[in-house]
Parts: structure tokens; C-alpha cells; sequence
């Protein structure tokens, strides 16, 4: 193995060693004064007092461990040597007092706790004292002697085991490190702090990244500027006047823009208390003003990259949105709004008996010889500027216009969620496709005629099939209405008894006579001339 290589990996495990040493040592005391403040929160009052004070020594238990990680031997400064046994050995006295505090309260509440039955409470008051015994020994071990000497077949993980897997992560992340170039993605900025030096350092440090930087001195002044112009993120202070920060973050959060702009709350404050309440408020991030300048750029690149992420979702759902409502609204082009709503719940089978509807077909007077004097594209043109108007019309009357067949149109009154008076819908629409007809022959220079034929009866309608399905009617009803339209005359309307009967009333009628209708047999038939 080559000198470097040897130094190399040297480093790696010392580093890794202080990142070992400094979990070994915080996590039993964040642990410890986890257990004792649930237990403050969920346990009895009579608890309280002692586990204030468990807490309190707690805490200095943490102060001491931290005092040491950021000066002694195992700090960043000094991985070379981590081992310096009489430092370690100080520590290890000067954790006892706040230890035997601990115990002492701890066996004292377990006394108490064992009085009360309280099982749940002396679990958790046993797993306290079990992690300052925890503790402790990680000091011990610590204060073993560990050989650094490359040529001796110790090494740092026959006393940290787990070291090995440690200086793998670190060699993955110091590659990560070496060979990732993150590109900060330039940003418009809007920092709002009313402390003219903090806000011009932290300007200096956004500037220098590539980001275009926009200051408001107090809260008012940044929702207005917010309202009025565009930002890609806000850097939001706590205490300002006229609005501090928190009241800023609310009024944002309640505009439907705004809310997406993330912010990240700078303060003074460093407090658990106040970082939980600006997340919970909607902060994206939380940074103290002492920060430091790399986790000031991480964290904003990672607010930006999570809006980025945000504003494409939100465009992929809109588009998402426009494409559901275009086949929406394709969809009811081709079938009635009730039956769409039947199959967006879910209908597999959509059939329906209807005990009374008015049925209208139509058809244009030798069309046949017509059509063979035009050309296919002029046929289509003039058949389709035609049923235009028609499908205008028959939105304009309630009524569902059912399908086209050649030159045949045919349109029923009376289905569920359609106009209840059918039969004088019908018979409205029908004059005004004559009307519209006169008009639409003032500019062909061969006039078309249509026969209507109407009637009134019961039908059954469905939608029939899964690809290029159709809604469809049928029965009796549809045939009748289509043998009145076939054995009508040019430009007329003629009706069935049974729709004479619901239109006699508020229509002029003119009796043609009987006619046999095929299996239907001799009918009564009349001419829908207008409205009375």
C-alpha cells in the first residue's frame, strides 16, 4: 500500500471516528431528555418536579458532551489525535455529578411510580437509567488506548466496529463532494429585514450565487411588493415593524399566489419553539442569522429545486385539468349531460325504459339526386352548415338531438334531464327549422325542402357500445315518428294523434285524413301549421 493511500485512509477513519464519537455521546442524552420531557406531557403532575429537574441536569449533561465535541481532542480541529486520555478522563468525572443527579431522581420516581402501579412510567424511567449507564461506557471505551500506528495490526475499528461502514458513507460522500458541481440556479430574491447589516451581508452572500436581489425594509412594504411584482423566493425576518415576519408569513399564505413562493425565516431566534411554529405557519425553511454561508446556499437551493418541482406539478395538473374538461367536453357533444354523469359514477349499463317522449325526424326532399349533382366536399359543406343551425336550435328548446343519418336528423323530447314539456318543445322546434330553412335557401341556388314527421310514445334508450359508442333510442315510438316524416310532404310538419292530443291546445293543427301506417295500422294525422 503507497504512503498516500495509507494517509488517506488514515483520515477517513479519524474522521470517522469523531463522527462515531459524537453520536455515541449526544444520542444517549437527546434520548434521556426525549423520555423525560414525554414523560412530563403524558405522565402525572405529581411527576412534574423531579423530571424538571431530570431535564435540568439533562441539559447540562448536553453542555458538556457539546463543550467537548466543539474543543476537546474529538473536534474537527484535532481529528488527528482523538484519543487524549486525560481529556476524555475529565469529561468522564464531570459527567457524574449530572449523572448521579439523574439516577437519583430516577430511582426516586421509580419508588413512586411502583406505589402508583404505573407501569408505563417506570418503563420509561428505566430506560433513562439504563441510558446513562450507556453513556458512560461509551467514555470508558473511549478512554481505552487506540494505535494509530499503520504498521501495527490495531486499528480504529477493533474498539468501533461499526467504524467500517462510517468511512465507507464518508468516502461516498467526499466523492459526492469532489466530482457533484452543483450549479446554483440563479433566483429573484426578496429579502425582507429591517437590520441594515444584516440584510446588506446577507445580500452579498445572495449576489455573489448569481441571484437578483430585492430588499423591503419592514412587512408592509413586502406583501406590497410581493403583490405587485414577481419572486422566486422570500427571505423572511422575524422582527420588524409595522408586521414582524410571522404575520407576513400568515397574509402570504392566505393569497393564492403568494402561497406558493417559498420563504425561508432568518431570526435571531434559534429557538425549537419558533422554527416549530414557522414550518407550522408554512415557512419552507428555518435559519438562524448566524448562518452559515454554505447551508444558506443549500437550503435555498433546496427551497428553489422543491418549487421548481412544485410549479412543474402544478403545470402537468393543469394540463391535466384542460385535457379532462376538453373530453368533457367532447363527450357531451356526443351524449346527454345526464348519461355523462352516469358513466363518470360509474354505470357499466346505461338502459332506460322512457314512458312518454315526443320524437322528431326530419329529412331533406330528394337528396339522393341532389347529392349526385355536387361534389362529395360541397355535399358535406352544405350538410353540415345546415345541422349547424339545427344543433343550435335544438340546444336553444332543451331538447337531445339523438344522431344524423345521411340526411336524416332525428331528435327526441323528454328524456331524463331534457325539457318536461317535449311535445311543445318539438313542435317549436320543428317551425323554427323551417324558418331557418327559408332563411339558408335565400343564398342556395337550388332550394332544399325537408318533411318532419312527429310523434309522442314510449321509447327505450341506452348507450350501445365501448368503442365510438353511441346514445341511441328505440321502439315504436321512433318508428311511427320516422313513417310520419316518410309519408309527410315537402316543407311540411306532420304529427301523430297522440302528439295532435298534447298540442291542439297552443298550436294550429290542420287534419290530412287517416293513413295506413306500417305496423301500426290506419292513423289519424294532422299538419303542424304554427303557434295559436
Amino acid at each position: 500500500m503507497s504512503t498516500s493511500h495509507h494517509t488517506e485512509n488514515l483520515r477517513l477513519s479519524r474522521r470517522a471516528l469523531l463522527v462515531t464519537i459524537q453520536h455515541e455521546l449526544r444520542s444517549p442524552v437527546l434520548n434521556i431528555i426525549g423520555f423525560a420531557r414525554v414523560l412530563r406531557d403524558e405522565g402525572s403532575q405529581v411527576y412534574n418536579n423531579d423530571l424538571g429537574e431530570i431535564l435540568q441536569a439533562s441539559n447540562n449533561l448536553l453542555e458538556l458532551v457539546d463543550d467537548f465535541l466543539e474543543h476537546g481532542p474529538t473536534s474537527r480541529s484535532n481529528i488527528p489525535d482523538p484519543h487524549d486520555i486525560d481529556t476524555l478522563s475529565r469529561l468522564r468525572h464531570d459527567l457524574r455529578g449530572p449523572v448521579n443527579i439523574i439516577r437519583g431522581y430516577v430511582e426516586f420516581l421509580l419508588e413512586l411510580a411502583a406505589a402508583r402501579h404505573d407501569t408505563r412510567v417506570e418503563r420509561d424511567l428505566r430506560r433513562i437509567y439504563w441510558l446513562t449507564e450507556s453513556m458512560l461506557g461509551v467514555v470508558n471505551r473511549l478512554t481505552r488506548e487506540i494505535d494509530f500506528d499503520a504498521n501495527k495490526e490495531k486499528s480504529l475499528e477493533i474498539i468501533h466496529p461499526e467504524l467500517r461502514l462510517v468511512t465507507q458513507a464518508l468516502r461516498t460522500l467526499e466523492s459526492l463532494e469532489t466530482n457533484t458541481e452543483v450549479q446554483a440556479i440563479p433566483a429573484r430574491v426578496l429579502v425582507v429585514d429591517d437590520d441594515e447589516q444584516s440584510c446588506d451581508l446577507l445580500c452579498r452572500h445572495l449576489r455573489k450565487e448569481g441571484h437578483e436581489v430585492e430588499v423591503a425594509k419592514n412587512g408592509r412594504k413586502a406583501l406590497h411588493m410581493l403583490r405587485s411584482d414577481y419572486f422566486d423566493i422570500v427571505l423572511l425576518d422575524i422582527f420588524m415593524p409595522e408586521l414582524n415576519g410571522y404575520q407576513v408569513l400568515v397574509e402570504m399564505k392566505k393569497h393564492k399566489r403568494l402561497r406558493q413562493i417559498p420563504v425561508i425565516m432568518i431570526s435571531t431566534l434559534d429557538d425549537v419553539d419558533s422554527m416549530v411554529r414557522c414550518i407550522e405557519l408554512g415557512a419552507d425553511e428555518y435559519l438562524p442569522k448566524s448562518f452559515n454561508p454554505a447551508m444558506l446556499r443549500a437550503r435555498l437551493a433546496a427551497s428553489l429545486e422543491k418549487k421548481r418541482l412544485r410549479d412543474r406539478e402544478r403545470h402537468y395538473l393543469e394540463q391535466i385539468r384542460m385535457e379532462r374538461e376538453r373530453s368533457e367536453r367532447l363527450l357531451l357533444d356526443i351524449l346527454p349531460n345526464a348519461i355523462v354523469e352516469r358513466l363518470k359514477n360509474g354505470e357499466k349499463t346505461i338502459a332506460d325504459d322512457v314512458a312518454e317522449v315526443t320524437v322528431l325526424f326530419c329529412d331533406i326532399v330528394g337528396f339522393t339526386e341532389f347529392s349526385a349533382r355536387l361534389s362529395a366536399a360541397e355535399v358535406v359543406r352544405r350538410l353540415n352548415e345546415i345541422f349547424l343551425q339545427f344543433d343550435t336550435l335544438v340546444e336553444k328548446h332543451g331538447l337531445e338531438k339523438i344522431k344524423t343519418i345521411g340526411d336524416a336528423y332525428l331528435v327526441v323530447g323528454g328524456l331524463p334531464g331534457s325539457n318536461p314539456d317535449h311535445a311543445q318543445a318539438i313542435a317549436k322546434l320543428a317551425l323554427d327549422m323551417q324558418d331557418t330553412m327559408a332563411d339558408l335557401n335565400n343564398f342556395y341556388p337550388e332550394p332544399l325542402e325537408f318533411r318532419t314527421g312527429i310523434h309522442t310514445g314510449p321509447i327505450v334508450a341506452g348507450v350501445i357500445g365501448r368503442k365510438r359508442f353511441t346514445y341511441d333510442v328505440w321502439g315504436n315510438a321512433v318508428n311511427i315518428a320516422n313513417r310520419m316524416e316518410s309519408h309527410s310532404l315537402p316543407g311540411k310538419i306532420q304529427v301523430s294523434e297522440s302528439a295532435h292530443e298534447l298540442l291542439q291546445h297552443a298550436f294550429l293543427l290542420e287534419y290530412r285524413g287517416n293513413l295506413p301506417i306500417k305496423g301500426a295500422g290506419e292513423m289519424a294525422t294532422y299538419f303542424l301549421n304554427g303557434q295559436r
